[in-house]
């Protein structure tokens, strides 16, 4: 199912999209509340509702968001999103084992040792269970993060960790690292055609 994209979230894709081509030596370095904008958020949750995503952190399913009023629920999350209150559902992240992942932050593999604030780190997330994930050890090129579509394709395919990270970067070693097996797989479950 196709969703058509609201005016107000084109006028914001095409003008990121604008400044990227015009400056593309330029870094967006605060696009967190651009997340939290309600008509992003609102066609963000019609997308995945479309696309029948299944319950997050919270366990919270869509007939829960439908129960308790999805504009309520929307506006809730944005003033969650808006004031950082919602560290709560970061900490009970968990990963199914298997998961794997790679992140657009800036210096997310800048270190493992405790950190307080900023930017998210990928030691958190092999601290939450994801079996393989790709960070930065600088600033990113938007373009040197890897394709999810050619990353999962291969990876729910039966080709391993590092198979599948190689053939989604477009940039072989641009300030980036990975943690975790290079030879693991997706465990059978996740591959295609399980059941």
């Amino acid at each position: 199912m196709s969703l058509a994209t609201p005016e107000s979230v084109q006028k914001l894709q095409t003008a990121l999209h604008d400044k990227a081509k015009r400056s593309p030596d330029f870094r967006f370095y605060a696009l967190y509340d651009k997340v939290y904008r309600r008509d992003v958020l609102s066609f963000a949750y019609k997308c995945c509702k479309a696309n029948g995503g299944a319950a997050g952190v919270d366990n919270q399913t869509f007939e829960d968001i439908e129960a308790y009023g999805a504009e309520r629920w929307l506006d809730e999350l944005t003033h969650e999103l808006k004031s950082r209150t919602n560290e709560k559902a970061y900490e009970s992240l968990r990963f199914a084992p298997g998961s794997i992942g790679d992140t657009a932050v800036s210096t997310s593999a800048r270190t493992f040792l405790p950190t307080t604030g900023g930017q998210s780190l990928i030691a958190d997330l092999i601290a939450h269970g994801i079996t393989g994930v790709k960070g930065y050890t600088d600033e990113p090129l938007l373009q040197a993060v890897a394709s999810p579509s050619v990353a999962m394709e291969r990876y729910t395919s039966g080709f391993t960790l590092a198979e599948s990270l190689y053939a989604a970067w477009r940039f072989v070693g641009w300030e980036d690292v990975v943690i975790g097996d290079p030879l693991c797989r997706a465990p059978a479950w996740m591959r295609k055609g399980a059941k």
